[in-house]
């Protein structure tokens, strides 16, 4: 893959990606982005990016069982997905916050 087809790639997995989270923030979310990570957080006793980087972890076990075993490869684009939406919401609620 040459530099400019892995750009072609990140661009329509980005897109894919941004698709994926307006479909999952319907189930998610009331309108503010991290309301699923305020109620955990309140609920375990953590910070809410406390929270999402245990779900960042949880999609980042899964991606690394997948490199090891082998198995389950057709499930990879949405582990990625899923973590790549994770670290951007960890990243938003410290921008949010004035970090």
């Amino acid at each position: 893959m040459t530099d400019q087809e892995f750009d072609a790639y990140l661009q329509k997995r980005l897109e894919e990606i941004l698709k994926l989270r307006g479909e999952k923030a319907k189930e998610y979310s009331n309108g503010d982005a991290f309301s699923h990570l305020k109620t955990a957080s309140e609920i375990i006793g953590v910070s809410p990016e406390e929270v999402a980087l245990m779900y960042a972890l949880k999609h980042f076990v899964s991606i690394k069982d997948i490199v090891k075993t082998g198995r389950n490869k057709d499930k990879i684009k949405e582990k990625v997905s899923d973590l790549v939406v994770y670290l951007f919401l960890i990243e938003a609620y410290y921008e949010a916050n004035s970090l």
